[in-house]
């Protein structure tokens, strides 16, 4: 059935299981703070530990899947917003279904019964988290899919993956970017964690001529130097050389890199950078960072569907990750803001 929705994302759907950890049981599995990776044989046990040992809340994680329900929580309106994603026959893809649904976001999840449901481990300490995947059902999405439901991106505003989901189904993000970039539409993606940046490059360079928006924060684009031969730029240098690269669309690409509480960075094709104050949180309200990318992201692109100028992207974006850091995982509050400061921006 044809639905009509004006945000779109691809990626892994996983379920988050959070728990606040001491510093020795992070160093136990060979991890560290603000940092995401995939999990490896160092880190075997790891979930079935943290579930024996601290108390542990379950919530619906994966950075596409998060920014779609940040996105719908703004937008407000229900089914234009949706998700894709590959999922186990299993009880933790029925919580996410009924997350979504929750969420008001239509879920055209593929069904990989032979697979279970990817999971994240989220060890927070302190305001800090270190994420763990294990990416499950989700490493088995398949093109396929896509080409059977084309018609729920016809009407799409914005395309969005993260690169998250250049691990499970480089030809899904290769043809979606293509498509938006023949159709007018606006494909966006994100850095999403330094070991992508460094095992997806391939993928990149097939997306990146069709992006008109990169997201990324400051250690993904230091490391995006690092591949990219650039290991002694500024991040404003770095984010306006991303900007630079080659397209094959006709609108400016913009690289947008957030850098915590510092200003948000934003670089445009072939004309000078700027920097977006962010608005300051009391560190004592800071539950954790999880999701607070994610949710930066879905609201920007909320803004950017409905015309909003780079300065109210932006603080969209910084408003609803500032309410994202002050709870326990990507939760949202009850009802979205619309009052929330806007900052022009300042010359980089």
């Amino acid at each position: 059935m044809s639905r009509s929705h004006r945000i779109v994302g691809l990626g892994n759907p996983l379920l988050d299981i959070s728990a606040v950890t001491p510093q020795a049981f992070l160093e136990k599995y060979g991890l560290r703070l603000n940092n995401a990776i995939l999990s490896g044989e160092e880190q075997k046990g790891l979930v079935e530990e943290m579930m024996k040992t601290f108390p542990c809340a379950y919530l619906a994680g994966g950075a596409t899947q998060n920014s779609m329900r940040a996105a719908a929580w703004v937008l407000g309106e229900p089914g234009a917003v949706a998700y894709f994603g590959a999922v186990g026959n299993d009880e933790y893809a029925q919580r996410l279904r009924t997350v979504l649904d929750n969420a008001q976001v239509t879920h055209y999840y593929q069904v990989t019964p032979e697979h279970a449901t990817g999971t994240c481990a989220c060890l927070v300490q302190g305001k800090e988290r270190s994420l763990v995947a294990n990416l499950g059902a989700s490493l088995h999405f398949q093109l396929s899919h896509i080409q059977e439901h084309m018609d729920a991106l016809r009407d799409a505003q914005v395309i969005y993956s993260s690169a998250y989901f250049f691990t499970s189904s480089p030809p899904s993000a290769i043809h979606t970017a293509r498509y938006a970039g023949e159709t007018g539409k606006t494909y966006a993606t994100n850095l999403a964690a330094e070991f992508i940046v460094e095992t997806c490059k391939d993928t990149f360079d097939a997306v990146f001529p069709y992006a008109e928006l990169v997201f990324g924060n400051d250690s993904e684009m230091r490391k995006y130097g690092q591949v990219y031969g650039l290991p002694d730029l500024s991040l404003v240098a770095l984010a306006q050389a991303l900007a630079d690269l080659p397209q094959s669309i006709p609108r400016p690409r913009k690289v947008i890199v957030t850098c915590g509480a510092q200003p948000t960075i934003v670089a445009t094709t072939h004309q000078p950078a700027l920097k977006y104050p962010v608005p300051p949180i009391d560190p004592d309200l800071i539950v954790d960072t999880n999701g607070a990318g994610d949710s930066f992201v879905g609201a920007f692109l909320v803004e950017w569907v409905r015309g909003g100028d780079m300065a109210r992207c932006v603080a969209a974006g910084s408003y609803t990750a500032g309410q994202v850091i002050q709870r326990e995982g990507c939760v949202l509050p009850d009802q979205p803001r619309t009052d929330f400061p806007v900052l022009p921006g300042e010359s980089a």
